[in-house]
């Protein structure tokens, strides 16, 4: 056996339970990946068989509570078309509307921002995670806001990139039904 082989085996030995570590690590990227594809499978499905507005809603509000576990979710929409009895288009302030418009991608805080927490009723003074996504339509038309109680749901240092996607989908679903 040379040199070099020794060497190898040695270094192999070293690495092997970082390199264990590592591997049990992307495994477990991989699940949870290929559990948040097939979440959004379910929630595409039943965003696309909601026959009215209020079906979309309701599949908003179930799938991300259930297949996300999101614990509060708030969803205003500016043109009420209609629709001005259902929650979800109720006023937002002047300032939340701005808020929302000026978001180019999801922003997660640690605080409420800009007059929302009251969306979240008497909840809202004991969440200390959200994470805000605009709806768009062309235009920013709506916000969908999630909140937590674990601070470390949504942190402004997190991938937003399954967040964008959702609110592609949540907004393209309700725009759908305000036309």
């Amino acid at each position: 056996m040379g040199a070099n082989s020794r060497v190898g085996k040695a270094a192999d030995r070293n690495a092997g339970p970082h390199l264990r570590g590592y591997l049990e690590h992307l495994s477990n990227e991989r699940r949870l990946s290929r559990h948040t594809v097939e979440n959004y499978a379910r929630d595409i499905t039943a965003l696309l068989a909601a026959s009215d507005i209020r079906g979309v809603l309701n599949a908003v509000h179930l799938n991300l509570r259930e297949d996300f576990t999101v614990p509060h979710v708030a969803l205003r929409v500016w043109h009420a078309d209609g629709h001005g009895d259902l929650p979800e288009f109720k006023p937002l302030s002047a300032g939340a509307r701005e808020f929302a418009g000026s978001l180019a991608h999801p922003h997660c805080s640690a605080h409420a921002l800009a007059d929302t927490a009251s969306l979240f009723g008497e909840a809202g003074a004991h969440l200390r995670s959200f994470s805000y996504i605009p709806l768009r339509d062309g235009e920013v038309f709506g916000l969908l806001a999630l909140a937590s109680e674990d601070p470390q749901r949504f942190y402004p240092e997190m991938g937003t990139l399954y967040l964008k996607r959702l609110g592609d989908l949540v907004g393209a679903a309700v725009a759908r039904h305000l036309k």
